[in-house]
């Protein structure tokens, strides 16, 4: 089966009833309702609440065309910490979006007036981070 089809057919068991069966396509492996990419260490598409999330924090080239799959079927996106364990939780998921906001404005400031793409790409992600907050809030 193709990745696409797979990371799919797995989101709409996410949304329909989120089943813990474990079904493994290539290096995406799919368990009790979150699709790993490349083993347990980088969850890429999970459920919290009634909303998907995907996980763009970019590794290998094969993770950021899992990313892209599983982008199309996500409400949001969400860079996660690795070095926080992963949790499903809406408490979990706030506050990496609260750190995610906090560094991104760190960094924006740090940012010369001269690098206004760099500048435009982080305020455009900050944007997002906000937008996700407010709905999951």
């Amino acid at each position: 089966m193709r990745n696409d089809k797979f990371v799919s057919e797995c989101a709409e068991e996410m949304i329909h009833n989120g089943t813990s069966r474990t079904r493994q396509n290539g290096n995406l492996i799919y368990e009790n309702g979150v699709l790993y990419s490349h083993g347990k260490h980088y969850p890429l598409l999970f459920k919290v609440d009634k909303y998907l999330f995907v996980n763009i924090a970019g590794y290998s080239s094969s993770t950021a065309k899992h990313i892209n799959y599983a982008a199309r079927e996500a409400d949001f996106r969400i860079v996660l910490n690795s070095a926080i364990p992963f949790e499903t939780t809406k408490v979990s998921i706030f506050d990496n979006l609260m750190r995610e906001a906090d560094d991104l404005t760190r960094d924006f400031k740090k940012l010369s007036p001269r690098a206004w793409r760099q500048r435009e790409n982080i305020g455009l992600r900050i944007n997002q981070v906000n937008i996700t907050i407010k709905a999951i809030a």
